[in-house]
């Protein structure tokens, strides 16, 4: 179980570490609950919502397609995820290379080999988790 957890927090001995303290301080807390519980922590810590509350919509919305690994963000598949997580039309194609260009310069994405991914293992765990609701 502890080798899944510690994959869970990307092998950050830190988190992991952060997760062990807190089983040994809630013991009444299960192995997920305290995985919960610490990267509820480390969300408040880094600041993730407040990150989360300056995006606009698309921006939003780009962000989930990235972490939920969608590779034709202008494409099929893009419009496709979309739709499905909000039963909304997909922002035109220019309105999402605005939102990857200020996630980009906000250095929450960048651009390796020509394909676009989180700077932040964390933080793309965290925007993976958000409710439907956020869209």
């Amino acid at each position: 179980v502890a080798l899944d957890i510690f994959k869970r927090f990307e092998r950050n001995p830190l988190f992991f570490q952060r997760w062990l303290m807190t089983l040994a301080l809630q013991p009444n807390l299960s192995a997920d609950d305290a995985v919960d519980s610490v990267r509820d922590a480390i969300a408040a810590d880094l600041g993730f919502a407040a990150t989360w509350i300056d995006l606009n919509a698309t921006q939003r919305l780009t962000a989930r397609m990235l972490a939920s690994g969608v590779r034709q963000l202008y494409g099929k598949d893009g419009a496709d995820f979309i739709v499905a997580l909000t039963g909304k039309p997909p922002p035109s194609a220019s309105a999402i290379q605005a939102a990857l260009a200020r996630l980009s310069r906000l250095g929450l994405v960048d651009k390796w080999e020509d394909e676009w991914r989180f700077t932040d293992s964390l933080f793309e765990a965290w925007v993976r988790q958000r409710p439907q609701g956020e869209f």
